[in-house]
């Protein structure tokens, strides 16, 4: 085989690992769970999967993905989901206001909180990292203050508990739909308009995209405002699927939602953020963890896999960009 067919064969190896590496591996997990298993590939297995705790996972990482798409991070999502959900929660038993204005004043805290990183980073030339680390410490240390560490709970209101709770169709849950929304409206933004091409050239290199007349600045104070809004969304979907607010409930889907982003870049657009990539993360991810727990293994396990799968996801990424 002369020199240029074997260059060819490695790049186009090369290229369908980048693009579909993970999907062989999700492949792989499934059909290895199964074999191992009896009931994971049932119907009530998947259901398992898509109903529970994927929403929320899927909705914050919809949010993630757009302020990575321009080089920014947001560690306050969690914080700020959390704060919505008690504010619902307090509103309606605390204080005997219809949930519409817990929803209000949630979504007003959400909006000024985004505003809020959206300004240090952009417009103060801030890290990200460092100001949303911060308004995510200010956020719980507000929720101890007002909650004074205590569970909400008893919410009656039907209508509301409805909203994530009641059966759809195949018996998923409505807040599944709704993430199903937020993944449309996300891929459109990105993916079809002006103003996601704007995104990613911003991510791209920043100083290019001013130079081309694009309003760096306010693109990236976009970004935070729609994760803080999407943020408030999960809060809003889990007060009502449980009628119950939990200090810090959100807490668990820091890591995975990030986790869920970054081992998207390895599938569709390697080496890009993309929303595509996002939702198969967040499956995978998923799939991973009920598929552990059918053979029984610790939650401590759990993650210490979860761990090192997104470590082997993010070097061979790396690889497969050094070889590309």
């Amino acid at each position: 085989m002369s020199n240029a067919a074997s260059t060819t064969i490695r790049n186009r190896g090369v290229a369908f690992t980048a693009q579909f590496g993970l999907l062989v591996v999700f492949g792989f997990l499934i059909i290895l769970f199964t074999t191992q298993s009896s009931f994971f590939f049932t119907a009530d297995t998947l259901r398992t999967i898509i109903n529970i705790e994927i929403a929320p996972m899927l909705i914050f990482a919809m949010g993630l993905t757009v302020v990575l798409v321009m080089g920014d991070f947001d560690l306050s999502f969690a914080a700020t989901g959390g704060l919505a959900a008690y504010t619902i929660a307090a509103m309606v038993i605390n204080h005997n206001f219809h949930w519409a204005i817990g929803v209000i004043l949630a979504l007003i805290t959400g909006i000024a909180v985004g505003i809020i990183n959206g300004y240090l980073v952009a417009y103060r030339n801030t890290s990200s990292f460092v100001i949303t680390l911060a308004m995510s410490t200010l956020l719980f240390g507000f929720e101890q203050i007002w909650s004074d560490q205590k569970v909400i709970q008893g919410i009656e209101n039907q209508f509301f508990l409805n909203l994530n709770s009641i059966s759809g169709l195949w018996n998923i849950r409505v807040g599944v739909f709704i993430a199903f929304l937020v993944i449309v409206g996300t891929w459109i933004l990105l993916d079809k308009t002006e103003l996601g091409r704007f995104m990613y050239a911003v991510g791209g290199n920043p100083e290019a995209a001013r130079l081309a007349g694009i309003n760096v600045k306010r693109l990236r104070l976009i970004g935070f405002v729609v994760v803080a809004i999407l943020s408030v969304l999960v809060g809003i979907l889990g007060v009502a699927q449980s009628g119950t607010s939990i200090p810090r409930q959100f807490d668990g889907l820091l890591l995975p939602a990030y986790a869920a982003v970054f081992l998207g870049t390895s599938v569709f657009k390697p080496g890009k953020f993309n929303v595509g990539g996002t939702v198969i993360g967040c499956l995978f991810l998923r799939t991973i963890k009920v598929g552990l727990l059918s053979w029984g293994l610790d939650t401590a396990w759990i993650n210490i896999t979860q761990g090192l799968i997104l470590v082997l996801a993010v070097l061979l990424g790396k690889l497969v960009q050094s070889k590309s």
